[in-house]
């Protein structure tokens, strides 16, 4: 059952999503192409008026992408949003019929919900590359590639880079989400009004949230300071530097994303609490 909940949320929100992705990478490569011939217009034999035109023409280019990535993210998060608070309320007189478990609503929610945030990340860089063709795309990967020789031969591994951030972002992308449920799954359960409910209870959780981190962070930083501090003393070129280095970045990889997997498993299940034994879709 849970395949099929997958591909009907797949099906309900994957049009949206491309129409936004693609709008974007259009408006990426407008953006690209105007200022890529915008400087040829800037000649002493210009008119004043088609300066005049070309610079309105690019700033309302450059602003029409701006706006687009904005309304992207914000986009992302109320589909994300909405889909779930639709499910807990009137949506859920129809929903909560079905042979389905609460685990099964959720885990289906939240990949589906983790995938649009991730893809929506990966559109965001996409534009950024190709409004970066003008200026030289080979010559961005050229010294994309050289630093990353440099940093081999001097003993690190770029790829351990790249997957902590991936980790890290995967793991802040489900944290969130399931943070978002919880506020839904608790709203109507404080306050007679859902929406308002569900507003007071995220900002409840989120001070949580900012209280513990705090606690957590004040307990390890003192440690992990300590530890940057005699790798600071080491000869930067040598073996040792490189090695204990990417053995603190893992370490502070491991260490923030264990907290925000923490934050993730409470989120599901105290929304999966309220689903199965405090639901209200009033």
């Amino acid at each position: 059952m849970l395949g099929k909940l997958l591909k009907y949320e797949f099906k309900a929100t994957s049009r949206t999503f491309l129409l936004m992705y693609a709008g974007v990478l259009v408006l990426a490569m407008i953006t690209a192409i105007t200022s890529y011939f915008a400087p040829d217009i800037y000649t002493s034999t210009t008119p004043g008026f088609a300066k005049n035109l070309s610079a309105i023409m690019e700033g309302l280019v450059v602003t029409l992408y701006i706006v687009a990535i904005t309304a992207l993210f914000v986009a992302t998060l109320v589909i994300i949003v909405v889909r779930f608070y639709r499910m807990l309320g009137d949506e859920g007189y129809l929903w909560f019929t079905l042979p389905v478990t609460a685990d099964q609503h959720l885990i289906s929610k939240l990949i589906v919900g983790t995938v649009w945030s991730l893809a929506s990340f990966v559109v965001l860089l996409l534009s950024f590359l190709i409004l970066a063709t003008p200026a030289g795309l080979p010559d961005i990967f050229k010294g994309i590639a050289e630093f990353w020789r440099d940093a081999v031969s001097n003993g690190f591994h770029p790829s351990l880079w790249i997957i902590c951030g991936i980790f890290l972002i995967v793991v802040s992308f489900v944290s969130s989400i399931l943070t978002y449920y919880t506020a839904i799954a608790i709203g109507p359960n404080i306050i007679k009004s859902r929406l308002g409910g569900t507003v007071l209870a995220y900002l409840i959780i989120t001070v949580a949230i900012q209280i513990i981190s705090s606690i957590f962070t004040a307990a390890v930083m003192p440690a992990f300071v300590g530890i940057m501090q005699r790798i600071d003393r080491l000869p930067y070129d040598s073996q040792l530097y490189s090695v204990a280095g990417e053995q603190a970045l893992v370490l502070g990889t491991l260490l923030y994303g264990l907290l925000l997997i923490a934050f993730a498993i409470a989120g599901y299940f105290i929304s999966r609490h309220f689903m199965t034994k405090k639901l209200n879709l009033a």
